[in-house]
């Protein structure tokens, strides 16, 4: 990637948090917790999911550039869905947590010479190696993946009404 498309790269990342909360405050309380058919996530529940990728990201991200080349473990997403009450937490508390650790990626991530990117990577189980690069499209895509979920089940919510 680019100096001038990393720099929109990590511009979109940093706005992530406040799409997220710019679509859930105009959305019923009702329609946060709907759930449009059994094996989908409410609002509520990809919220949280999207604080703990982030969380996860965050380690990705720092284990890329103090171990290079160093494995990463993968998590069971439904397996923290069903066991750490998604879609039980406030979900103001979550965004302001979303919003930090984006912020505090971003503002490291913003100080890495072009040349480094590159060479900072870490080894996925499943997809090899990921420099700072693809981590960065992969999170910037994240959200935007969430949104088109928010978008859906607000459809069949307001549909179902």
């Amino acid at each position: 990637m680019d100096v001038n498309n990393r720099k929109e790269a990590l511009a979109e990342y940093l706005s992530g948090p406040s799409k997220i909360r710019d679509f859930i405050a105009k959305v019923p309380q009702e329609a946060i917790d709907y759930r449009p058919f059994e094996d989908a996530w409410t609002i509520a529940e990809h919220t949280h999911h999207l604080l703990d990728a982030e969380m996860h990201g965050y380690v990705r991200y720092r284990s890329a550039i103090a171990e290079p080349g160093s494995p990463v473990r993968l998590w069971n997403q439904e397996g923290w869905k069903a066991k750490l009450g998604y879609g039980e937490q406030e979900l103001s508390a979550l965004l302001e947590a979303f919003t930090l650790v984006r912020s505090l990626i971003h503002r490291h991530l913003s100080r890495i010479a072009h040349e480094d990117w590159s060479r900072y990577a870490f080894v996925h189980p499943e997809r090899g190696s990921i420099d700072l690069d693809a981590w960065l499209e992969t999170y910037v895509g994240h959200v935007w993946t969430h949104l088109d979920y928010f978008e859906r089940n607000l459809r069949l919510f307001t549909e179902k009404r």
